[in-house]
């Protein structure tokens, strides 16, 4: 036992050289650290006391390590210089914008240019805020010589004591902080900005250095991706156009789960009294094996927009967004999103849009999009009215809801309050769990009247409308869980429950009798088993637009379309495979 605790004693005192050095610069790494944690809590800014105060122990513990091994050669300077830049800016952030670093502060930086980087300087330097990041390190720099002066007049088992405490806690800080390093490097070889919001790429942003690894990872992981995807719908082109469909309407809604709706549970409760109407008087199709290839809405808004498919030999961005496509047939293309707004600032919009909230690609995409987001989604509909009736060209109109997507109590205005915790007995859960169920069924039951309203825009023209929901949800169906999981683990229930999804077909009376060979094929497909990222493929179908991105093997109502094709669902996993 002696010997054992020789060899850690040992062991301590070779990991605290640096800190027994060094011990100004280190206190002082732990001083501003605690000031950015106090200015997380009381601004506030979300932080997480417990991870924010110990977490940064280790990245103070690497600028005092790297100093030191640096000083032979006199460039101690470096890591010392670099640790108070990246640490200032993240105080400056959270007191001028009011967050700390995070991936669009660091994307103002990079696309800022000269003029607009002097005029930006020229604004911030009498700011209140910088001049409160000045005093905040020399406070810090102050605060720290203190504390180390008052450790030295100390008996020396006391500040060996506080020397070999500090050195547990930064080797139990580098073993939160070394994964996340890692994953902030994974980061930079990253092809596609979607894999940024799964577990494998996203560490804690619980310190300014990973906050700003992670956010420059991610802007030029997007910068690049974008910059290619750009240039191919610039250079796309299409063979030729028949006009088939002059009405495509296309709803893509949020986190519908079909085991919630009486449209494929009949033992759920009468959310979707307008949808069933239409289904019993033969408007609506029905398709019964229909999946997601994500239960993540960024991934999925990749699949659904890309012509590109699972088997092609190059890259997603070197494929056109069909959007494109319509535009270079003459066809005006409406996307009205109550999702992705243009230009804005909230993370998962940045990470979900990527393309579709971007103002260049906009204009290569779409006639008209609406700017704002509303609280509810029957106010979307309100851009449509001077456009829906335009009939001068075909068109394209898309709808993109927020759905049933949580917090599902602020999907739907008060009158929609209809169903009650005490209409559910839930086998997983008790009030809170019932509560909860109750609000997503009033979600879907106002989500019901929203699609009902945009079909009654256009019943009575020659239009074709389908409604995919981008994934599925689990609202208490198997365990006591709602929402979703990482997709990284799927076993059966999930991929039941949260990768199945809702996906019908409505035609119009006029439509029926334009188009009967499209109507045959719409209600003859209704049992295939499809994927969501094929409906680009359908949509190309539908409008007869002919092109080297069009594949009739991936469009669903095309008699070549591929009914044995793999469905991978996740990373990788095969679901017609895992359901067996």
């Amino acid at each position: 036992m002696k010997e054992i605790l020789r060899y850690l004693s040992k062991f301590l005192d070779i990991v605290a050289r640096p800190i027994r050095q060094m011990p100004v610069l280190f206190t002082f790494t732990l001083t501003v650290h605690a000031l950015i944690m106090l200015i997380g809590i009381f601004m506030p800014l979300g932080s997480d006391v417990f991870l924010s105060s110990l977490l940064p122990i280790f990245d103070g513990y690497l600028v005092c390590l790297t100093a030191w091994l640096l000083r032979r050669i006199h460039l101690q300077w470096i890591p010392v210089t670099l640790f108070c830049i990246i640490d200032a800016c993240d105080i400056f952030c959270a007191l001028f914008y009011g967050s700390f670093i995070n991936i669009n502060i660091v994307r103002l930086v990079l696309q800022t240019n000269p003029s607009e980087s002097l005029e930006f300087l020229s604004s911030i330097i009498h700011s209140r805020a910088t001049w409160l990041t000045i005093a905040a390190l020399l406070g810090s720099t102050w605060i720290a010589w203190c504390i180390v002066r008052a450790l030295r007049i100390c008996r020396h088992r006391v500040l060996s004591l506080s020397v070999y405490t500090i050195t547990l806690l930064a080797i139990w800080s580098a073993t939160r902080q070394v994964p996340a390093y890692i994953q902030c490097i994974k980061c930079f070889s990253a092809t596609d900005v979607t894999d940024f919001g799964t577990a494998d790429y996203l560490p804690d942003l619980d310190t300014p250095l990973i906050r700003t690894l992670y956010s420059t990872a991610f802007n030029l992981t997007e910068k690049k991706e974008l910059a290619i995807l750009l240039e191919t719908q610039l250079q796309v082109q299409t063979e030729a156009c028949h006009h088939t469909c002059p009405t495509i309407v296309w709803i893509i809604g949020e986190s519908f789960s079909k085991y919630q709706t009486p449209l494929y549970n009949h033992n759920a409760l009468p959310v979707n009294p307008n949808l069933s109407r239409l289904c019993q008087e033969g408007r609506l199709i029905i398709y019964t094996n229909a999946v997601t290839v994500s239960n993540m809405t960024a991934k999925v808004m990749k699949s659904v927009f890309s012509t590109w498919y699972e088997g092609c030999p190059d890259s997603w961005q070197s494929h056109p967004l069909f959007p494109v496509l319509f535009r270079k047939s003459v066809y005006s293309v409406y996307y009205l999103t109550n999702q992705f707004a243009l230009n804005d600032n909230d993370f998962w919009n940045g990470l979900g849009g990527s393309f579709l909230n971007n103002e260049k690609f906009s204009q290569e995409l779409f006639t008209y999009r609406n700017e704002s987001l509303y609280q509810y989604d029957m106010d979307v509909l309100g851009q449509l009215p001077s456009l829906a009736y335009e009939e001068t060209t075909d068109k394209l109109v898309i709808f993109h809801l927020m759905g049933q997507h949580v917090e599902y109590n602020k999907r739907y205005p008060e009158s929609f309050d209809v169903f009650k915790p005490s209409d559910f007995i839930p086998e997983y859960g008790g009030d809170k769990e019932q509560r909860i169920k109750a609000e997503y069924a009033n979600a879907t039951l106002y989500n019901d009247c929203v699609v009902d309203s945009i079909w009654r825009i256009y019943k009575d023209q020659d239009a074709i409308m389908l409604y995919t929901a981008d994934h599925g949800e689990e609202v208490y169906d198997w365990r006591n869980f709602h929402e979703r999981t990482d997709e990284t683990r799927i076993n059966k229930q999930v991929a039941q429950y949260q990768f199945e999804i809702p996906f019908m077909i409505l035609m119009t009376e006029q439509f029926e009798l334009n188009h009967k060979s499209i109507s045959e094929a719409v209600r003859n497909n209704a049992n295939n088993p499809i994927q969501i990222s094929d409906i680009s493929h359908t949509i190309l179908g539908l409008a007869g637009i002919k092109s080297i991105h069009y594949s009739s093997s991936h469009d669903i109502l095309s008699p070549d379309y591929n009914i044995h094709k793999q469905r991978l669902i996740g990373p990788s996993t095969d679901y017609d495979q895992l359901l067996k």
